[in-house]
């Protein structure tokens, strides 16, 4: 009888386990299913971000992965026929290099020169990469950083050297993990005026470009509506090792027409997770390190990290704009959150003639001494910006110029600004490292809860009392990256998980090839 009895209670026992078992499997299924629902809104760095009620569109570029209609090529010859005879679909893959681009290829066109361009036109769904994905493996040469041919007149003083040219009936172009170097124009030209669309420029190097390493420009036909639009710039390193000539830019300029990204009447665009640094001009005083102006709309800005540039971030600069349909703004619907501009020697964050900008939990330090009269941090020289909030900012060194609360547009609200604030508040400033320390105390649990800035620079999860600047407080460790201070990789963070990490509430890890070789 107790065997038999013992025999029934192991039965139930066991009958208990499967129940148990197939609730857990049922459970995890659940949360599974959450964790992908969740993971596909938030898949698009554009998924938490709206203006005027709606959301921007996801990018129709090809996958960087793809293999369809792949065509190897391994010489400067075998690569500009890939270019110049594209098809849709292919996927060029280019084996490892150097590919000097030495052979002059002229064009007239708007009264430039252009040489040792390599154009997409009429042409769309073309992946352009190397073969290993890794920059370092394929480096795409120019003639050289400074002026090496006369251009056509005075007010061209010199043959623009452009490498890669998006044209005529082009659009949905990806670049992958190329070094493009030594031109002494453009590294890649995306030509708005002929409507430029779904551009991809991911896990890129532009080092030793002598105007900009990526340019968008914009029709000067008063009648003409056209823009690029749908592009992501996201995982890429600007910088450059050499200084211009005088002799190299328009003569007004003075050797500083220099500066990373300067594109016009851009529209839902993401610019994220890229690093800028050492830019110069001949005598400091170097454009913007990004420029966007002229009718941009619908920007997202964030997770950047911009250092030792004459000039920092520019939403619009003082020229007022001239882009004929839309006259009124250089920036409108734009937001710039989760950055760091460090010890740059003019502006910080440059912002005029904007509309609906939001400038959310940047990091926005000099470690350095500085000019209070000549060095800001936030400045807008006309005062013509409407609706622009500038909340939950770290400000040291570097004050508010031309911009006050409730004055000129503007809401300031919660900021840190301080140019006494210890050094102690960051990791390792020295080193571009600004995440808190325990000491920042001023920073930790007092920024303002923002639906639009949902997590970090790091990409964790804002708590529920976050802090002023691009980091969360964390005594954990920081997820590994490149130069001991970024991880640039998409982590989905959903609370409530299947796995804790020691960030907290990490469920679900996709990786969309965003890390750093």
């Amino acid at each position: 009888m107790s065997l038999c009895r013992t025999s029934r209670n192991i039965m139930s026992s066991c009958v208990l386990i499967k129940v148990f078992q197939r609730v857990l499997c049922l459970l995890c299924f659940a949360f599974a299913l959450v964790a992908i629902a969740s993971a596909i809104a938030f898949a698009s760095p554009t998924s938490r971000v709206r203006f005027e009620g709606s959301e921007y569109p996801v990018i129709t570029a090809p996958d960087i992965n793809r293999k369809t209609n792949m065509v190897k090529v391994g010489t400067v010859n075998e690569l500009t026929k890939a270019v110049s005879n594209a098809k849709p679909g292919d996927s060029i893959y280019i084996l490892p290099g150097v590919y000097k681009l030495t052979e002059i290829k002229n064009q007239e066109e708007q009264n430039y020169k252009q040489r040792n361009n390599l154009i997409f036109s009429n042409v769309n769904d073309v992946l352009i990469r190397s073969s290993t994905g890794n920059p370092k493996d394929v480096i795409i040469k120019g003639s050289g950083f400074h002026k090496t041919l006369a251009g056509p007149s005075q007010y061209i003083p010199q043959a623009l050297d452009i490498l890669f040219s998006v044209g005529q009936g082009a659009y949905g172009i990806s670049f992958y993990g190329l070094t493009i170097e030594d031109s002494n124009a453009y590294g890649i030209y995306l030509k708005g005026e002929h409507n430029v669309h779904d551009i991809l420029i991911q896990n890129c190097k532009f080092n030793n470009v002598n105007q900009y390493a990526l340019k968008g420009s914009f029709s000067y036909d008063p009648e003409s509506s056209a823009r690029t639009s749908n592009v992501y710039v996201i995982d890429n390193e600007f910088y450059a090792t050499a200084l211009p000539l005088v002799s190299d830019h328009f003569a007004e300029f003075k050797g500083n027409y220099i500066g990373a990204i300067d594109i016009m009447v851009l529209e839902n665009a993401v610019i994220a997770d890229n690093v800028i640094r050492d830019i110069h001009g001949a005598s400091g005083e170097a454009l913007g390190a990004t420029l966007l102006w002229n009718s941009c709309k619908n920007i997202i800005y964030e997770r950047n990290l911009i250092y030792d540039c004459d000039q920092g971030v520019a939403f619009g600069n003082s020229v007022p704009p001239v882009y004929s349909k839309t006259a009124n703004y250089h920036v409108k619907n734009g937001i710039f959150r989760n950055n760091v501009v460090s010890n740059c020697s003019w502006d910080l964050f440059e912002i005029c003639y904007n509309e609906n900008t939001r400038v959310y939990n940047n990091t926005l330090v000099r470690t350095d001494s500085y000019n209070a009269q000549t060095q800001r941090g936030i400045r807008d020289s006309v005062g013509t910006s409407h609706n622009v909030e500038i909340k939950n900012n770290i400000i040291r060194r570097g004050m508010l110029e031309n911009i006050a609360g409730g004055k000129r547009g503007y809401s300031v609200e919660n900021n840190l600004i301080s140019d006494d604030l210890s050094i102690s508040y960051f990791v390792d400033a020295e080193n571009h490292d600004f995440r808190l320390t325990k000491n920042a105390v001023d920073a930790i649990g007092k920024a303002l809860r923002l639906p639009e800035v949902y997590n970090d620079f790091d990409l964790r999860l804002r708590t529920s009392s976050p802090d002023l600047g691009a980091f969360e407080y964390s005594a954990a460790a920081p997820p590994p990256g490149f130069g001991g201070m970024l991880s640039l990789h998409w982590i989905i963070y959903i609370t409530g998980g299947l796995a804790v990490s020691a960030a907290g509430g990490i469920i679900l890890k996709l990786n969309f090839d965003r890390k750093r070789a």
